[in-house]
């Protein structure tokens, strides 16, 4: 027995050896327990390539060498799907300490942006410029770009309605972002006016201030005093403040320069509160009613047609029975005479007696009645007025110290015969002769006195005359000086004012032509021991046939020709019964007819 166990013994002892000499690969799943790689030089857990396996079976993994760092590590989820495999990142750990603060860089280069305002106050310049709504437009003028946000104006004066900007040195662009999707409208009382476009106002010479506003004709209007302007907006002239019915808009101040407007100027007049009061007047009553201005009449000052068409007297109708002292009441009543009382219409219910006759209307007083006379203010006396005819009354003074009686019935107004009605400094009507030129009788004759129309109440053109001294009737030969005479006489006092020469050739009653060059001088003769005169500076001498002189040299003289440069009249004036002649000529050997003409004006 002992043997046969050494035997089996022997026989186990060689298997495992044979065994050990014969198997190379080891079963991990199977054949370990316990395994420890920690003192490995290198450990590779994983299938490794640069791209995924098509099929795996659930378990496996992969390292995917050609994945970016931190991404490698895939598990196979299901059949032949691979899965990245990733944990959640960890608690954040502890700040650590602020470390030195480096030095500053170097400036960079200017960006395309400087600047970033908010209405004109200065932001942080960021890298990216953002606007979720609304728009911007170039306004060259100030160098810059202005935007509007989408998110809603905070004041009224960041609203782009008919915004005025200055886009270049010499223009004004006014609602910039009016347009038919965007218009830019304005409420002048009931109406609404719409503009779709933009507006220019330019300057080309000035200094004074612009107003841009909205007229009530709905134009919308750029005005100075005294710029010079242009462009699409309505220009107007005179204009130094905002006319009382526009709808301001904006202001802007020109340069010192003339032609150029003020860079920063502008001043914004729009205004969302406004408040147009209504208030109440003499005779008309105001109330606001639901928001609602209703006017009506105030009947303690004028009657309404209903109270008229009820009968209520609204004149004075006199019912005083003493004679002489008229009373009477009136409505709406009066409460006090008044110097600026309008005219009150008076009935008197009896003629009137011998002064004085008064009259007390809703028991404020007697005041006595007076009217014109001859131009006199003088005291209603006895049948002055008669009753039942209408007369109107107006106050006298101030304080009121009497009534003036106006005839509504010319034929109750006392005129004096022959004279007139004419209205004096006070509007009254006066009884007035007829003076001047003129008289008039009682059948409405008038008579111009003598002489009374003379050549100064003429117009000179209708008062001139004229002193014909002719030498036309011979036959065709030239004209000696023994030919050159004749005269006139003139038979009133009167003023020379032009002399007139013509010479020529040919006969009368044929074909005539001015020519030559004859010359003449002329004297005035009185009669009875009067001295002679000599009218003319000098011999007047044709040129072509035709010459004139005034009392200056180169005139215009009647017919439109110049007058001579050389000789002028030296004496004008005529006494009536002085006669014109010819005193002295020196013919041309050429001329047949020569033609004297003295024009003068009657005094």
């Amino acid at each position: 027995m002992i043997c046969r166990s050494a035997a089996l013994a022997a026989m186990f002892i060689w298997f495992v050896c044979l065994g050990y000499a014969q198997q190379t690969l080891v079963d991990l799943r199977t054949q370990s327990k316990s395994v420890d790689f920690s003192s490995a030089n290198t450990t590779k857990p994983f299938k490794s390539g640069t791209v995924l396996p098509a099929t795996c079976s659930v378990g496996e993994a992969f390292f995917n060498s050609n994945a970016p760092a931190g991404s490698n590590v895939y598990a196979c989820t299901s059949l032949n799907s691979w899965t990245l495999q990733s944990g959640q990142p960890g608690p954040a750990g502890p700040t650590g300490a602020t470390g030195a603060t480096g030095a500053t860089g170097a400036t960079g280069p200017a960006g395309a942006i400087s600047q970033i305002q908010n209405a004109g106050t200065n932001l942080t310049v960021r890298p990216t410029l953002n606007f979720t709504a609304g728009g911007c437009v170039d306004n060259s003028g100030a160098n810059r770009t202005d935007c509007t946000g989408g998110g809603g104006a905070g004041m009224a004066a960041q609203l782009g309605d008919l915004a005025v900007l200055r886009t270049s040195a010499t223009v004004l662009t006014i609602g910039t972002n009016c347009s038919p999707s965007t218009p830019c409208n304005v409420r002048v009382g009931n109406l609404l006016y719409s503009f779709t476009a933009s507006a220019t106002c330019s300057i080309s010479a000035g200094n004074a201030p612009a107003f841009i506003y909205v007229s009530s004709a709905g134009t919308l209007t750029c005005g100075s005093n005294g710029d010079t302007l242009a462009g699409t907006a309505g220009i107007a002239a005179g204009i130094s403040a905002f006319p009382a019915d526009s709808v301001p808009v904006w202001t802007w101040s020109a340069a010192s320069v003339s032609g150029n407007w003020d860079s920063g100027g502008g001043a914004d007049q729009r205004g969302f509160l406004s408040n147009q009061p209504v208030v109440s007047g003499v005779g008309v009553n105001v109330i606001n009613s639901a928001g609602k201005w209703q006017t009506s009449l105030d009947t303690a000052v004028g009657l309404s047609r209903a109270t008229d068409q009820a009968g209520t007297d609204n004149g004075c109708i006199a019912v005083g029975s003493s004679a002489g002292l008229f009373t009477c009441t009136v409505t709406p009543a009066l409460t006090a005479y008044s110097p600026t009382q309008h005219p009150i219409l008076f009935v008197p219910n009896f003629n009137s007696v011998s002064a004085p006759n008064t009259l007390n209307i809703n028991a404020l007083g007697p005041l006595t009645l007076q009217w014109y006379i001859n131009g006199a203010l003088i005291n209603v006396t006895t049948n002055d007025l008669t009753a039942n005819d209408p007369y109107l009354l107006l106050p006298i003074g101030n304080p009121v110290t009497a009534l003036l009686v106006l005839p509504v019935n010319a034929a109750t107004r006392a005129l004096t015969s022959g004279h007139l009605y004419v209205g004096n400094a006070s509007n009254f009507p006066v009884d007035t002769p007829a003076s001047g030129d003129l008289t008039l009788a009682n059948t409405g004759a008038f008579t111009v006195a003598p002489n009374a129309i003379n050549s100064a109440k003429q117009a000179v053109v209708n008062n001139r005359r004229t002193c014909l001294i002719q030498n036309d009737t011979q036959t065709a030969t030239p004209l000696v000086a023994a030919n050159f005479s004749g005269s006139c006489e003139i038979p009133f006092a009167a003023t020379i004012v032009e002399v007139d020469v013509w010479g020529g050739a040919g006969v009368t009653g044929g074909t005539v032509t001015t020519t030559g060059t004859g010359s003449i001088n002329l004297q005035k003769f009185t009669p009875n021991g009067g001295a002679a005169t000599t009218l003319l500076s000098g011999a007047l001498a044709t040129a072509s046939g035709y010459a004139c002189a005034l009392t200056s040299a180169s005139g215009t003289c009647i017919g439109g020709t110049t007058s001579s440069a050389n000789v002028t009249i030296s004496t004008t004036a005529l006494s009536a019964g002085d006669w014109i002649r010819i005193s002295a000529a020196t013919p041309d050997a050429a001329q047949t007819w020569y033609r004297v003409a003295v024009v003068y004006t009657v005094n």
